[in-house]
């Protein structure tokens, strides 16, 4: 027998019990609005460590410690750093600073270059393969984190592209992840109602903020930038040229840029150009509309 509607008294399905359904589904307002003196923050970092040494953990640890970043999304695509080496890294680096860590899937030659830490714990971790790519990319890393002044789970997406100018291949990873995000359909058993959370994406993407790359992920994204007009080239290291690494927001959101900053030299009396051939960015949002 067919339920009463509550609302109407009648076994119908109308919006009133498409409504109810929905709100027992998800227990977080999607679409909901904040003042900007009360709107919910998260501090991020995303780090291309490529060259980073064993003997170099702890130091690298105890600069990221005074960062005080919620997220710090990890990444490395060169042939200097093995997968075994990163994983370790990424292990240590989170027990150092008493971070939770995932890993993504490795692919099928064994690399794993992918990896976040978080303040807070991890709750659902999927790894997602691109299709149709020639490349030997690690999977798309998605990790849903509960903050505790947002309402709605995060999902925090990272993933490292290869250096070179296989812009068709690129492309195809970029649509991966669009398909991705915003596929209503494509739910794991682990993370569910996904076009409706709140998404960020990471990564080494090896392209500009000019450049095709950018360009094809801005119909789904957008880039955290300045509007200052900063410098944000963060390769390589030691006299960077280009803006390789990137933080972006997905575009069922809105967010307010507080800060955004490529780390450079000895900010911090930290060493960073020589962890790893990148710098790392850093940038502290507010989220307006979620």
């Amino acid at each position: 027998m067919p339920k009463l509607c509550r609302i109407c008294g009648s076994a119908c399905i109308c919006a009133f019990s498409f409504i109810a359904a929905a709100s027992a589904e998800n227990s977080f307002n999607y679409n909901r609005t904040y003042d900007l003196s009360t709107a919910p923050q998260l501090k991020i970092v995303t780090y291309a460590i490529d060259n980073l040494k064993a003997d170099e953990t702890g130091t690298l640890a105890s600069g990221l410690a005074l960062l005080d970043a919620d997220v710090i999304a990890l990444n490395e695509s060169s042939k200097e750093m093995t997968s075994e080496s990163f994983s370790q890294a990424v292990k240590e680096l989170s027990r150092l600073i008493d971070y939770s860590y995932v890993l993504s899937d490795k692919t099928n030659d064994g690399n794993c270059s992918v990896g976040l830490i978080s303040r807070y714990p991890i709750e659902n971790v999927i790894s997602i393969n691109y299709q149709d790519i020639n490349q030997h990319l690690p999977p798309i890393l998605c990790a849903e984190i509960k903050l505790p002044q947002f309402d709605s789970p995060v999902l925090f997406l990272n993933t490292a592209f290869e250096n070179n100018e296989d812009l068709e291949s690129k492309i195809a990873a970029v649509r991966s992840i669009n398909d991705f995000v915003k596929n209503q359909n494509d739910n794991s058993d682990a993370i569910t109602d996904k076009e409706l959370k709140i998404k960020v994406l990471t990564g080494n993407f090896n392209d500009t903020a000019n450049g095709p790359v950018l360009y094809e992920l801005s119909r789904y994204f957008n880039l955290v930038d300045s509007q200052s007009n900063e410098d944000f080239r963060t390769y390589p290291a030691l006299n960077p040229a280009l803006d390789l690494s990137h933080i972006l927001t997905y575009r069922g959101q809105v967010w307010e840029t507080s800060a955004v900053t490529v780390i450079k030299g000895n900010q911090g009396h930290m060493p960073w150009q020589e962890f790893a051939s990148h710098l790392p960015i850093f940038a502290t949002l507010k989220l307006i509309e979620q």
